[in-house]
Order: C-alpha cells, then structure tokens, then sequence
C-alpha cells in the first residue's frame, strides 16, 4: 500500500491463467472495478500458452466503507475463446480506517 494526500494505493496481485488447449492471443488487458466503476486497467497482457499462467500486478486507488472488487479478464474480448463466463471474478471487502497522511 502508497499512501499519500490522503489517497492510498493498494497493489493487487491476481494470476491470469490459459486453461484451453490453444494460444491466448493477441495480447489484452485485464479490467478492474469497485462497485462497477473502473479503477484500473493492466496490461498488455502478453499471450499465453495453453496451461500457462502469469501472475499480474496491478494499483488501484481502493476508498474505505463496504464495496465490490471485481476483475474482467480478457477485456474486450481481444482473444477470441470458446467460454467468455470464467472471465469475471468478484470479492466483496470493507476498508476499516482512512490514509490521512
């Protein structure tokens, strides 16, 4: 976590994974959200090889109270692929206290 001016930066790590049996490609990026809005966009993510993974790390600006954290992979839909529904990833958290400098 960055904190500064009252804003704290979390580091979020997720592993993009290849399960089908061909290549993922070209490359794409990766969407994530709070409560549906966008708070940050990694990548390129550069293709994969069947069965391969890579792990990602992306920074997002993550405010205090309850909220959503999802993540779309594969956004949108560069790499054709034969099941778009495993791409959405989703946690529910509660930031406890503020990043007053």
């Amino acid at each position: 976590m960055t904190k500064a001016k009252g804003i704290c930066t979390f580091d979020i790590w997720y592993t993009d994974r290849n399960i089908g049996a061909v290549n993922a490609a070209p490359a794409w990026k990766d969407v994530i959200k709070v409560d549906g809005v966008q708070v940050s966009n990694p990548g390129p993510i550069a293709p994969l090889a069947p069965g391969a993974n890579r792990l990602v790390m992306a920074q997002a600006v993550l405010r205090g109270g309850a909220h959503v954290l999802s993540l779309d992979v594969n956004q949108p839909h560069v790499v054709t692929e034969s099941n778009y529904a495993n791409n959405h990833f989703q946690i529910r958290y509660t930031l406890v206290g503020n990043c007053a400098d």
